[in-house]
């Protein structure tokens, strides 16, 4: 069972573009450094999903491929947003509440006798 998946790994590795590898990497570049609030984030999301617009369209996959559109879109959003407000650290910039752990959390209550999905947040 390991060697049969193993070997479909590797014919998925085989088949898969580098224009879509790249787009993979930038997506978890993005994720980097949306974790450290850095505004060169929007640049990797607005590329990666760019490149899977392409891919998935050549694919035949068009509502993918408008999804991923919409990420792009999104991608200048959140840039535009981040310019015009001071959440988030410009590239090289430290934050001035270094040392603070926030601990936000998205929780599923039963407490109360129903069933609601509660979100708990502290700094």
């Amino acid at each position: 069972m390991i060697e049969e998946l193993s070997v479909q790994l590797a014919s998925a590795w085989d088949s898969t573009s580098w224009v879509e590898i790249i787009a993979a990497v930038l997506a978890v570049v993005y994720l980097l450094l949306a974790i450290k609030q850095r505004q060169s984030c929007w640049a990797a999301a607005f590329v990666s999903s760019c490149l899977y617009v392409w891919v998935l369209f050549g694919a035949r996959l068009y509502m993918e491929s408008a999804l991923n559109a919409f990420y792009a879109a999104m991608a200048v959003y959140g840039y535009w947003q981040w310019t015009r407000s001071k959440g988030g650290k410009r590239d090289g910039e430290t934050s001035e509440r270094a040392g603070v752990v926030h601990r936000n959390a998205l929780f599923f209550d039963t407490s109360d006798g129903r069933s609601t999905f509660k979100y708990q947040g502290t700094a």
